[in-house]
């Protein structure tokens, strides 16, 4: 099965490689996403409000584990992605 690879664009080093989909994984991803959007769309925007900042709770209390991960995945600096 074919397979991506994720490379530091900065260092070129290899972060990770991962296996593709097959067309019937990949069906049941687009469903699945599809079934969410559904229900996501009925959802107040007073709740979703709710939700991104509770996310943005939970992305601050975690920031250096963030950080380090958009600096390996996209090569930002460190120092950039933890602001």
């Amino acid at each position: 099965m074919p397979t991506l690879t994720s490379r530091n664009p900065y260092t070129g080093q290899i972060n990770a490689s991962f296996e593709t989909f097959s067309n019937d994984e990949l069906d049941v991803v687009i469903g699945r996403a599809y079934h969410s959007y559904l229900t996501w769309k009925d959802v107040s925007k007073v709740e979703k409000k709710k939700l991104f900042l509770k996310l943005a709770d939970l992305l601050q209390e975690n920031i250096e584990a963030h950080a380090r991960l958009e600096t390996i995945e996209m090569g930002r600096l460190y120092t950039v992605a933890k602001k």
